[in-house]
């Protein structure tokens, strides 16, 4: 996607209220990023923690989010 499309896209349907939030995953996990908590059923662990961290987005809770990632 061109950056200017996107940026002029968003701009329509954001302000200074918005909070955008893009990424692939929240939690990256093994070694090579130092967080290696798991050591079984790795992605149903990180799946069960990106949906926390979701659900916070969705419940507009900062607080709740700013939680799980210090946790986690």
């Amino acid at each position: 996607i061109d950056f200017v499309f996107a940026q002029q896209a968003l701009a329509k349907i954001i302000d200074e209220q918005t909070l955008v939030c893009v990424t692939s995953d929240f939690v990256h996990h093994g070694k090579s990023y130092e967080y290696d908590l798991f050591s079984k059923d790795i992605l149903d662990n990180v799946r069960i923690i990106d949906s926390a961290l979701i659900q916070a987005i969705q419940m507009q809770s900062f607080e709740r989010f700013h939680l799980l990632v210090s946790q986690t």
